[in-house]
């Protein structure tokens, strides 16, 4: 059967090698003039780094075989390299009040597993006292000290991509149900070797498949057995589609037959992370000569930094998410800005300074955001209609899948999308 897959990221790309190994036939299609979506690694002029998502846990099956397949190196975080604490303009590693914020965070991390027992095993999960309410109401409600709320939102705030205030506390407990069984080393355990949007790219070089690049999706209509594909300037037929586009991209789309309007408040109701980074090159690594990791969380405006372990140029990425996003979106030179604040801290970012970028995932056009998060009330009331398939239309990406926001949950969906793809009669 001809398949048209639309969305050329991790998800998109895995379920294409999928497919191609069962003998469908296929044409690939993406709205940016590339592969890749938002994994996406930046090489020039001796830097290598990741614009875009980069960083597998330990327990991600999917993404680790992913590279072990197309023969990729993973370079591990070393415990060498602890994060830095600088909090209310101080740094913070030894002291009572330290150790205080340290045990909040552990009573955080353990009333969170209970809660994920205790829904695993609710008659009526959705009567759940959670519903409603906010991951930051659970850090004020456990944490007793300031320095632990300061310390579990710097922390979770980056897991999630967002304000913690936005994420809802049910819809997290449901995710953290995936971390219940670790022993505290698997999150944000590797990265790739030249960076994950380069070894994506290697996946798609494997593809025999046609690929049309610069193809915005506008309309899709199906009938019995076919569906119509209408991009901007170009109409393709075929059995079958997957699309992979973030929520927001799937909102602008016309489908015939529409949607049923619960899943489409489902799309619409689902909100992607404001997200932003900002890399930082130098011509030393001066952060090692302070005996820093280059790994920080902050309560400033940078918010949280790491190196890139695998480029020539000693390179800091800034991550910056939620709110802070705004504050870095009116600096008129935001790398320099960010210079400045890390000089702040750790004297010798001024002295060494070469270059930098500014990679806004909120204004870029095609996923207007990092990835997806669920927000308070999103489990009760859009959760199961998250659409998986219309007819002959199949979704993937990570907003569909059990690990939403990884790239292990991209490849999760696209495993699904190539099942249901395959179930569908000729």
């Amino acid at each position: 059967m001809r398949v048209a897959v639309v969305g050329m990221g991790a998800a998109g790309i895995q379920a294409a090698r999928i497919l191609e190994a069962k003998g469908h036939s296929l044409e690939l299609f993406d709205a940016r003039d590339r592969v890749g979506g938002r994994l996406h690694t930046i090489e020039s002029e001796g830097l290598v780094y990741d614009a875009g998502g980069e960083w597998i846990d330990a327990d991600h099956k999917r993404a680790l075989e992913l590279v072990a397949d197309l023969g990729g190196r993973l370079y591990s975080r070393q415990e060498s390299e602890p994060y830095t604490f600088a909090l209310q303009g101080e740094m913070r590693k030894e002291g009572a009040e330290w150790e205080e914020a340290k045990s909040d965070l552990q009573s955080l991390e353990a009333w969170a597993r209970e809660q994920v027992a205790s829904l695993a095993t609710a008659a009526d999960p959705d009567a759940t006292q959670h519903a409603g309410k906010s991951v930051a109401d659970a850090i004020s409600e456990v944490c007793r000290s300031p320095l632990g709320r300061l310390l579990a939102t710097a922390i979770y705030r980056s897991d999630e991509g967002e304000d913690l205030d936005r994420v809802g506390l049910q819809e997290w407990l449901l995710g953290f149900g995936n971390y219940v069984h670790r022993e505290g080393l698997e999150s944000s355990a590797f990265r790739v070797e030249g960076g994950m949007g380069a070894l994506i790219r290697r996946a798609a070089d494997t593809l025999e498949s046609p690929f049309t690049p610069n193809a915005r999706l506008l309309a899709v209509a199906q009938r019995e057995h076919s569906v119509r594909l209408h991009f901007d300037g170009l109409t393709v037929d075929a059995g079958a589609c997957i699309l992979t586009m973030p929520p927001p991209q799937v909102a602008c789309v016309s489908f015939d037959p529409p949607l049923p309007n619960p899943q489409l408040d489902a799309i619409r109701s689902m909100p992607m992370s404001r997200t932003i980074k900002i890399m930082l090159a130098f011509r030393e690594p001066f952060w090692e000569q302070s005996g820093w990791s280059g790994f920080l969380h902050t309560d400033s405006p940078v918010q949280q930094t790491w190196t890139a372990p695998t480029s020539p140029t000693p390179v800091l990425i800034c991550y910056v998410c939620g709110n802070n996003c705004d504050f870095w979106r009116r600096q008129s030179d935001p790398v320099g800005t960010a210079v400045e604040m890390i000089e702040a801290t750790f004297p010798g970012a001024k002295r060494n300074f070469m270059k930098g970028n500014f990679h806004d995932w909120v204004a870029d056009e095609w996923s207007r955001g990092g990835f997806c998060y669920l927000p308070p009330g999103y489990m009760n009331r859009h959760l199961a209609n998250i659409p998986l398939r219309h007819g002959r239309v199949v979704f993937a990406g990570d907003h569909t899948a059990t690990w939403k926001g990884f790239i292990e949950g991209a490849l999760e969906s696209a495993e699904r999308a190539a099942r249901d793809v395959s179930s569908l009669p000729a």
